[in-house]
């Protein structure tokens, strides 16, 4: 296939792209749950080999990449599985060397002075902001990685960036990128609140009466101990633990471990884990506070959860290093009774079946805030019925949106068209809106600067959708095997026993 026809099928490549470079970022920070201590070759793609230490690496990314989308926790072994970490990574992997590949092909080839350079740019590599040539051998040592492993390691990851502007010239026009900058600073303050039929509905009335009278209905009863059974899993309070820990990792991280073993006691726990712990709790002294089954990786937990509370636990190894563990405090598990949920429940149930009530509610209330748009009481009905307004909230033209509130066509025009003061309303059969039109924001001036930077970031955009199509050629074009198995897209992945 040419040079233009795949810059014709340009992709989400960039996006892939960005990950490929955001990897050697990460080099230092991963662990070695997966290392076999032999850099095997586990597959392929068209002539280029996929080494187990690619894969490693990839493999811990994603773990990173999920876990910061998590909130920060550590994935448990359960979410690993759901998530499905191990394929995609491979599969990530795979659309990096699919492009690297062509990169070679088109003879995007970075010089050895253009590498060097990069390198000595790293910030990571530097100390005052010039490159510090002990800084950079210690890393890579503690890495496992030679100077040669990282200069390759670059090498791709230039190719990456190389391939990114192959893909992303002329895409965008100076013009349609000037006008979209125009819209997004055209620019006013809205002050809104949205009300969702929905949520009226658990402010509707029921009396003691009503719920003895439908408790006292067999058929209702019977509704009450389906829904019960249905929520108990959430109604049922699990065991859980408090715990602090310390977290050693890197090289003679066991060792180092069982050094702080003989240090510690229930006294200084905290204190020493301030001082020595690798992990993000170490500022907070190792505290994790309470956490339940399911939120700790396995050897974590099953630890934590089978020790006695005020004791300290022997090294446990898990994907992060190695842990001494404090429990502090634990809760028993307490199984729900239906007793003690079936009058709320009931409540719940004569609520969804009063609809006009809940109509009438909201409209009457969706009327108060109309009526009356002063901010003292928008805030007191706020408070009453549990709904969150947005003041003086600065939107644009392009994507007018104040918190959870989009304002859309029409009603955008109208918007924009309308003096300060004037309200707006938009109602639906499931929801009411008001907006009310504030100031104009004065527009900055728009630089060949903005424009450039626009142009990039559409780009960006527009190659999202392109890039699966275009890794989908690569892959028929190359080829791609895991072990002595042919892959022929990335639903063959799960077959790869990774």
């Amino acid at each position: 296939m040419s040079s233009s026809s795949f810059s014709q099928q340009s992709a989400k490549l960039v996006s892939g792209l960005f990950i490929g470079l955001i990897v050697i970022s990460f080099l230092f920070t991963f662990d070695s749950s997966l290392n076999t201590g032999v850099n095997t070759n586990i597959g392929s793609v068209g002539s280029e080999k996929i080494e187990f230490s690619e894969y490693e690496r990839e493999y811990n990314f994603q773990l990173r990449l999920l876990s910061f989308q998590t909130g920060g926790k550590q994935l448990t072994s359960e979410q690993i599985e759901l998530f499905r970490v191990k394929e995609k990574a491979f599969e990530s992997l795979i659309g990096k060397k699919l492009l690297q590949v062509f990169a070679n092909d088109e003879g995007l080839i970075p010089g050895e002075s253009s590498i060097r350079e990069n390198i000595k740019g790293q910030s990571f590599f530097q100390t005052n902001e010039k490159f510090d040539l002990v800084k950079y051998k210690s890393l890579l040592e503690n890495n496992r990685l030679t100077p040669a492993d990282y200069e390759e390691l670059t090498k791709k990851g230039i190719q990456v960036e190389k391939t990114q502007g192959l893909l992303q010239t002329n895409l965008i026009s100076k013009s349609a990128a000037k006008d979209l900058i125009a819209l997004k600073e055209k620019k006013a303050k809205v002050t809104a609140v949205q009300l969702r039929k929905r949520d009226f509905q658990q402010f509707v009335d029921v009396n003691d009466e009503e719920i003895n009278a439908y408790l006292a209905d067999s058929t209702k009863k019977e509704l009450v101990a389906k829904e019960f059974t249905n929520r108990k899993g959430s109604l049922d309070k699990p065991a859980e633990v408090k715990a602090r820990h310390i977290l050693i990792k890197g090289e003679n991280a066991e060792k180092r471990i069982r050094d702080l073993k003989k240090k510690v006691n229930v006294g200084n726990f905290a204190a020493i884990a301030k001082e020595n712990s690798e992990g993000p709790s170490k500022t907070k002294g190792g505290d994790l506070g309470w956490f339940k089954k399911g939120r700790m990786v396995k050897e974590f937990e099953d630890a934590a959860f089978s020790m006695s509370k005020g004791s300290i636990s022997e090294p446990v190894k898990t994907q992060f290093g190695y842990h001494l563990i404090f429990v502090e405090n634990k809760k028993d598990a307490i199984e729900a009774k239906i007793e003690d949920h079936e009058k709320k429940i009931a409540k719940e149930l004569i609520q969804k079946d009063k609809k006009d009530q809940t109509e009438s509610l909201w409209k009457s209330v969706t009327e108060e805030f109309s009526n009356n748009t002063n901010r003292s009481n928008w805030d007191k009905l706020a408070k009453k019925y549990n709904i969150t307004p947005y003041y003086e909230i600065v939107i644009n033209r392009l994507e007018p949106r104040a918190g959870i509130i989009l304002i859309k066509g029409d009603d955008a025009e109208k918007f924009f068209a309308a003096k300060k003061g004037e309200k707006i309303l938009m109602n639906d059969a499931a929801k009411n809106t008001i907006l009310l039109r504030g100031d104009n924001v004065e527009a900055k001036k728009i630089t060949d600067a903005d424009i450039t930077r626009e142009r990039n970031n559409l780009a960006r955009t527009v190659t999202n959708d392109l890039t699966e199509k275009m890794i989908e050629s690569l892959w028929a074009k190359y080829g791609v095997s895991c072990g002595k198995r042919t892959i022929n897209s990335k639903e063959d992945i799960v077959n790869c026993g990774l």
